[in-house]
């Protein structure tokens, strides 16, 4: 579960929050089936292919292949994107995840650390976007069926659990379909 660690927020009197410009299902997963699925789609901005050992993998700090210390996932969330200008916020599910900047069909954002308390101990988390495109409008040309499609990284910056090393980089899949916006 993804928990924020800290978020600045600003009140005002008698204002309504926007609708988001752009909404999409997405399914967040580092299962392998779900990595190869996606293999020959996902693309850097020059548009050449990501090889498949880039799109999902564990590796600790020194380098060293973790993929059999972590479990494969599948989550499913709902991302609302904000746009202002070139900037973007992304929250998920009503919550503020991430931010960043988009650039045409192509964004990239960033999240604060994210808190996980375990019984182990705590673990916090950033997560950072890799050749991520986006088209919350249809108007990209995309040579795939999705309209977000790319790979978030998870990294460990701070943790009291041995299983979760600091430096610890994952990689996951990132696949959805753009959805209606309730106004």
């Amino acid at each position: 579960m993804r928990w924020l660690m800290w978020i600045p927020v600003a009140f005002g009197c008698g204002t309504e929050k926007e609708p988001a410009t752009w909404a999409f299902d997405v399914t967040v997963s580092n299962k392998a089936e779900d990595c190869s699925d996606v293999n020959t789609e996902v693309e850097d901005e020059y548009k050449a292919d990501i090889e498949l050992a880039e799109l999902c993998f564990c590796e600790n700090m020194d380098g060293t292949d973790c993929s059999s210390d972590i479990t494969q996932t599948r989550n499913t969330y709902s991302y609302e994107v904000y746009m202002d200008g070139d900037n973007i916020s992304i929250e998920i599910d009503g919550q503020p995840f991430a931010s960043g900047t988009v650039n045409g069909c192509r964004i990239e954002y960033g999240s604060p650390g994210w808190l996980h308390e375990g019984g182990d101990g705590d673990v916090q988390w950033t997560v950072q976007s890799l050749y991520m495109q986006a088209d919350g409008t249809g108007t990209c040309d995309f040579d795939h069926d999705y309209d977000m499609l790319g790979v978030e990284e998870i990294e460990i910056v701070s943790s009291d659990d041995v299983n979760y090393p600091v430096g610890r980089k994952v990689r996951y899949v990132v696949t959805g379909s753009a959805r209606a916006i309730e106004k």
